[in-house]
């Protein structure tokens, strides 16, 4: 008899050591799982912000080289504003030459106009 009330007292022990086991067991495992969606969501976060970095980067390299063609654009509109302006007095120079020429081609012809009249009078 006292063999089985020391059986049935060591099932009882045992099942009371399983359940308070599983009882701190579950607690651990419920603070591990919210330690581990922490880390999850601590690591969730430095993904995030390293993706956000590499937009950033990638913004700032697309700006820099937005800002290399546009020197490069105004460079040559420079360039191209010199060849015009360097066009525009070549042709106002002709210009210039070719009204000079007209004007002394006028200037001859007057003169001649006025030997001959100075002639016709004497």
């Amino acid at each position: 008899m006292e063999k089985i009330l020391e059986e049935k007292d060591e099932k009882e022990i045992s099942k009371l050591i399983v359940e308070q086991y599983e009882k701190e067991t579950k607690k651990v495992n419920k603070e591990l799982v919210v330690v581990n969606l922490d880390d999850i969501l601590t690591e969730f976060k430095i993904q995030k912000s390293k993706k956000k970095l590499k937009e950033i980067n990638g913004i700032e390299e697309k700006i820099k080289k937005l800002e290399e063609e546009k020197s490069k654009v105004e460079n040559a509109l420079t360039e191209t504003q010199k060849q015009i302006d360097k066009n525009q007095f070549k042709k106002e120079t002709e210009k210039a030459r070719k009204l000079a020429k007209s004007f002394g081609e006028m200037l001859e012809k007057l003169k001649k106009h006025y030997e001959e009249k100075k002639k016709d009078e004497a």
